[in-house]
């Protein structure tokens, strides 16, 4: 009779393991499928605000990827290549807030590839990224994108080689400043400005901000 009763429990305490394991695995599913979904919809209202110039409902959206943090960054990389002016700007712009160390090497590419105002987003958003986040985030962009970044001091538009420097500056490293203090004496006035900025926000930012 005991070994019985034992066999019926254990049937019973296994079977309850089973429907216990499918039932967090259902709802994992269901709140992935949920989030892909919002991620979506949010990027699709995101995009037709940005074309519209309806800057508030932009700014909700900003507001909503930012907070749903890891799950948005794949989809905001895959805005990047998007042809609309503009879109993939504020894409990168938002990928920099989110501040997920995954989306460097996607935002390094996109500086490469592209244009003027590409190029300013890109280095605006790596910069943002280090500022004021985590110190392991902080290592992350100082080790894989500050020498790249450090690269477009050089480049032939002025629009970018000011806010390469800017960025450098948000980005906190200190291996920026022997480059940056070439540019101190700069021809053009605002590259002076940023490079003397920047070097004074690498080495009065307080570690860890």
């Amino acid at each position: 009779m005991r070994q019985r009763w034992f066999k019926r429990w254990a049937m019973v305490l296994c079977l309850v393991g089973v429907c216990f394991f499918l039932s967090v695995s259902l709802t994992k599913t269901a709140v992935w499928a949920e989030n892909t979904e919002d991620v979506g919809q949010i990027l699709a209202t995101m995009k037709k605000a940005i074309i519209e110039k309806n800057d508030p409902m932009r700014n909700r959206m900003y507001f909503k990827l930012r907070i749903m943090g890891k799950p948005a960054v794949n989809p905001l990389i895959e805005v990047l290549s998007d042809p609309e002016p503009g879109v993939s700007e504020y894409a990168v712009f938002v990928l920099g807030w989110i501040a997920d160390p995954d989306a460097i090497e996607a935002m390094k590419d996109y500086l490469k590839k592209g244009n003027e105002s590409q190029k300013k987003a890109a280095l605006q958003a790596l910069g943002n990224m280090a500022w004021g986040t985590d110190e392991a985030v902080r290592k992350e962009v100082h080790a894989r994108a500050v020498d790249e970044m450090m690269k477009y001091l050089d480049d032939p538009s002025q629009v970018v080689r000011r806010e390469a420097a800017y960025g450098l500056g948000l980005a906190g490293s200190t291996k920026a400043i022997p480059i940056l203090q070439k540019y101190v004496n700069d021809s053009d006035e605002l590259m002076r400005y940023f490079a003397k900025e920047a070097i004074d926000r690498i080495e009065n930012t307080p570690k860890g901000f």
